[in-house]
């Protein structure tokens, strides 16, 4: 996750940058005999914080997934929904401080 403050179109020091963590495929991780494919999904949003101030939150997800439609489906739905539930927190915390 990025998150990136400006003002007047440059970047506030003390943006708070990045942050990651660890999460499991709803697949797991080991696919004996089974080719294996990576399904990511990226979403950000532009905030405006007033006072000509903005704040980008991008957040995106990498996981692996048996090559097959249904498992390559099931891995992107779980990707949307973990990512836009990540987001929507941020940019609920980034308003609340916008105060």
């Amino acid at each position: 996750m990025t998150v990136e403050r400006r003002r007047r179109g440059a970047v506030v020091e003390g943006s708070e940058g990045e942050s990651s963590e660890m999460v499991e495929s709803p697949e797991g991780t080991r696919f004996a005999g089974v080719p294996a494919a990576m399904v990511e999904y990226r979403t950000g949003v532009t905030l405006n914080m007033g006072n000509y101030e903005s704040a980008r939150v991008e957040v995106g997800i990498v996981l692996p997934a048996k090559a097959s439609p249904p498992s390559i489906d099931k891995v992107f739905a779980f990707g949307r929904e973990w990512a836009e539930e990540k987001i929507e927190a941020e940019v609920e915390r980034l308003m609340g401080k916008r105060g």
